[in-house]
């Protein structure tokens, strides 16, 4: 367990999964959350955000600037904007924890809506706000500008087809590696990629023009990478 201090009042945290960050900064707001009873609605100002040793890290990127994040109301005791807060918090989204009550510091996205308007599984946008943290909406607007933005890259995952597109416009993947491995967790699945390599190469074949000799050896890299990992496992 973590400490949260506000205003020099202490309390221990329970994080509930395993995305964890030590947070300090200054508050510059508070009212009562709009959903959570006991909770205040809380928007700081974070100068510094720290990974947690062992857990995910979601919220340095938001380092120099504002974060709305959810209190317990009794750890923030008289805090006024202006006082320093350091605390640790997960990034959650709304409702979705089992632990509610053992929890003192989150970051919560409410994703209803979007659920509603997309069809979108809580899955999916639970991947979807773990990956790009308050960005995910850019995501979405992308996925509503393709006929099939928001079906599965991947039967056995929840990544969608505007990961993909995302992926190749904005972060610059250029392999199917850098999809699999590096932009979306697929390849660090149960499947480890091998139930959808050869849609998504072909989708990136589409997106960057590939030849079929490029498509071919971008499949055969990525085949050779997963045989070399199952075979270091075995071994270990």
């Amino acid at each position: 367990m973590g400490a949260c201090r506000a205003s020099g009042t202490g309390a221990d945290v329970v994080q509930a999964v395993d995305n964890l960050t030590r947070v300090s900064g200054r508050l510059v707001s508070r009212e009562p959350h709009p959903r959570r009873a006991g909770w205040d609605g809380v928007v700081v100002h974070v100068d510094d955000a720290v990974p947690v040793a062992g857990k995910a890290d979601l919220l340095s990127r938001y380092k120099g600037e504002d974060l709305p994040v959810a209190f317990r109301r009794e750890l923030l005791a008289g805090a006024l904007p202006g006082a320093r807060l350091t605390f640790r918090a997960r990034l959650t989204l709304d409702g979705a924890d089992e632990e509610v009550g053992k929890v003192e510091a989150r970051v919560w996205m409410d994703v209803s809506e979007e659920m509603g308007a997309t069809g979108l599984s809580r899955g999916t946008m639970r991947t979807l706000v773990e990956t790009y943290g308050r960005t995910y909406p850019r995501v979405l607007d992308l996925g509503r500008k393709l006929p099939d933005g928001f079906e599965r890259l991947c039967p056995s995952n929840s990544e969608i087809v505007a990961q993909l597109h995302h992926a190749v416009r904005e972060e610059q993947a250029v392999s199917l590696q850098d999809v699999l491995l590096r932009r979306t967790g697929i390849g660090q699945s149960r499947c480890q990629g091998l139930d959808c390599a050869e849609p998504i190469a072909a989708r990136m074949a589409e997106l960057g023009g590939w030849s079929r000799r490029r498509l071919d050896a971008e499949l055969e890299a990525y085949s050779q990478h997963v045989e070399r990992s199952r075979r270091f496992r075995q071994r270990a």
